[in-house]
């Protein structure tokens, strides 16, 4: 499934557009970058689809976002 057009954003409704594509049941790593900012303190992330659709949406606590350098898994 193509990801063009889909994008993530923060809890201060920062947008990191999406691409490449994704199978049925796989991961997908997103490198992230200045464009988005994500708290050490806890926050969200929600994911749009490529008409602007909240599809889906997590939210993280203060402890597993202080384990710097580490990969949280959502």
């Amino acid at each position: 499934m193509s990801l063009e057009g889909w994008s993530i954003t923060d809890r201060q409704k920062y947008k990191l557009q999406l691409d490449g594509s994704i199978g049925r049941g796989s991961v997908k790593v997103v490198p992230l970058n200045n464009a988005i900012s994500l708290s050490n303190k806890g926050g969200i992330i929600i994911l749009y689809d490529d008409q602007g659709i909240k599809v889906d949406g997590v939210s993280y606590s203060q402890l597993p976002a202080k384990k710097l350098g580490w990969t949280i898994t959502f």
